[in-house]
């Protein structure tokens, strides 16, 4: 049988039981913070980041409490998972993340870390791809978060862009060479020392034996 001690908590502190909701909300509190620790693990390390959208999420279980039609714990649990998920969706697409760049970075050099500080060659190359990022149209913008971050099939891009799979496809191949192209420009334009380590990274080459661990982004590139 599921527990319920949540829930009930939840059902009195909808009837207006402040003492209801605190506790409530300090149940959650921990749960949402090793949520937002595990899914922005490979994103953010920052625990300021993590603290704030545990609070956002808090505040977005208050105000949205009432909706929740929860019996059980887990359903309450799961319930409080999706809005966490949509806010740090949210946070991802906006001018306080650099995550669609980052990925991006992944999908042109595989040597580029998530899971350490960047250094000097990675800071080079996420603001070149700043840079050729926000000079593209939205519509591209919008192929390749949908693609790369959302993780959407083709017939996914194509019906959320008002278009066919293969014409979504055609564009986010295209955007890639441009990019690509748009990056290595760059990259000529820097000081010799800099522009031969991002070069050497960035040049074509064969991909390595981890098929497994492969994110969405690099398996565009290397099929």
């Amino acid at each position: 049988m599921s527990d319920t001690r949540l829930a009930d908590l939840a059902r009195k502190a909808t009837r207006g039981d402040g003492k209801a909701m605190e506790a409530l909300l300090t149940e959650l509190h921990p749960r949402l913070r090793q949520f937002y620790a595990g899914w922005l693990f490979h994103h953010h390390r920052d625990p300021e980041v993590i603290k704030d959208l545990a609070q956002e999420a808090l505040l977005r279980v208050a105000q949205r409490l009432g909706q929740c039609c929860a019996e059980d714990d887990d359903s309450l649990v799961g319930w409080c998972m999706t809005l966490a998920r949509r806010i740090g969706i949210d946070f991802l697409r906006s001018s306080r993340s650099d995550w669609a760049v980052r990925t991006f970075a992944r999908e042109l050099d595989r040597d580029t870390s998530v899971h350490a500080e960047p250094g000097e060659a990675d800071r080079q190359l996420f603001a070149l791809l700043e840079e050729v990022h926000a000079a593209q149209t939205e519509t591209v913008r919008s192929v390749l978060w949908l693609r790369l971050v959302e993780g959407l099939s083709w017939d996914e891009v194509g019906c959320a862009l008002a278009t066919s799979a293969g014409a979504a496809k055609g564009l986010f191949q295209r955007a890639q060479a441009r990019m690509r192209k748009d990056v290595l420009q760059r990259v000529e334009q820097l000081p010799p020392q800099v522009r031969a380590a991002l070069e050497g990274r960035l040049m074509p080459r064969r991909p390595r034996p981890r098929r497994a661990a492969l994110t969405t982004a690099t398996r565009e590139v290397y099929g």
